[in-house]
């Protein structure tokens, strides 16, 4: 295992020795370490146009974590390294893809994760693209985000999102991420995998309202999603649905989905559902617990009359601080 360097701005051999000698290109330095090996990302006095990439990383080891980190002085000090551009990751994985951020006026998406069993910790995607139907992020393999932030400008079409999940990937969690704008997460089609969301924000985004803070489709055909969970998360300021769930599996059929819904708030914007799911003929399948909601005309929604709402908390007023602003401490 090597430690290797990356700095737009070095000025020594290219080689990816030190900070003096890093590579001074990131595509360059992401395809050229090895598995197992960490590479430090050196910030730049402004932020780094990488232009539209794919990246090929090398293959996959079993016993090696290969590791991609941002510094600013120091590696290790936890500054994000800046870059502007399209990023698409393909390869192997096993990568963790530390203190990294992206933002730019692109079109399709910012990151497109295509490569397995990848993490990102502490990374931020800001699409200024106001087009109709692009994303931050589009994930299509395995891929799983710890306290993330993702935004984006425009309006969703009608299959996409500020993050949208497409229906080859194998699953994806995310805990302590915020998302923003018009819908937060996309799915689609997600039969035979799983989406974990823990300890997340959803909410307006810096110039979009937002509309959905999640859209999901849980089933692909006659494949059920296989877990779908979302725990201890803050819906603020939505107009539509905090939650909305398209498709569940046909509750005369053999479904395999186990999905919960515990512990979250939801304060609408004047909305219509805390929770919709838009089949009421969909009525079983989905444990809904310990939930608050305000806001809204309708804590759940759809689902026929078995849809449970179990230990619900009613909200008078706004429970935080300011949510507008971000400061989601409640208040007394």
């Amino acid at each position: 295992m090597a430690t290797k360097y990356y700095y737009a701005d070095a000025s020594g051999d290219d080689s990816g020795s030190s900070e003096a000698n890093a590579y001074t290109d990131f595509e360059t330095a992401l395809e050229g370490i090895a598995a197992g090996d960490i590479l430090y990302c050196k910030k730049s006095a402004s932020r780094t146009d990488f232009g539209a990439i794919t990246v090929n990383m090398a293959a996959q080891s079993n016993t090696a974590t290969t590791i991609v980190e941002g510094y600013d002085s120091t590696p290790g000090d936890g500054v994000r390294w800046q870059g502007a551009g399209r990023f698409n990751l393909d390869g192997d994985g096993n990568t963790i893809f530390k203190n990294i951020d992206i933002e730019d006026n692109v079109a399709q998406y910012l990151m497109r994760s295509d490569s397995n069993n990848t993490y990102w910790y502490n990374c931020r995607f800001y699409q200024n693209n106001t087009t109709l139907g692009v994303e931050a992020v589009r994930i299509v393999q395995a891929a799983h985000f710890i306290n993330c932030y993702f935004d984006m400008n425009s309006v969703a079409a009608a299959n996409s999102g500020t993050v949208l999940i497409t229906s080859t990937a194998d699953g994806s969690s995310f805990y302590g991420c915020v998302f923003r704008g018009d819908r937060g997460v996309y799915t689609d089609q997600m039969g035979g995998n799983s989406i974990n969301f823990q300890n997340c924000i959803f909410t307006d985004g810096a110039t979009v309202p937002m509309a959905i803070g999640i859209d999901a489709d849980l089933i692909s055909g006659c494949t059920e999603t296989v877990f779908f969970s979302v725990s201890e998360c803050t819906f603020y300021g939505f107009g539509t649905d905090g939650i909305a769930l398209r498709d569940l599996p046909d509750p005369s059929g053999n479904p395999k989905l186990l999905s919960m819904i515990q512990n979250n708030i939801f304060y609408g914007s004047s909305a219509t559902n805390g929770i919709n799911v838009e089949d009421a003929s969909h009525n079983t399948g989905v444990m809904v617990v310990g939930n608050a909601y305000g806001g809204v005309t309708n804590q759940t929604n759809g689902g026929g009359t078995n849809f449970p709402n179990l230990d619900a908390v009613t909200l008078s007023s706004d429970p935080f601080i300011d949510g507008a602003n971000l400061d989601f401490r409640l208040n007394d």
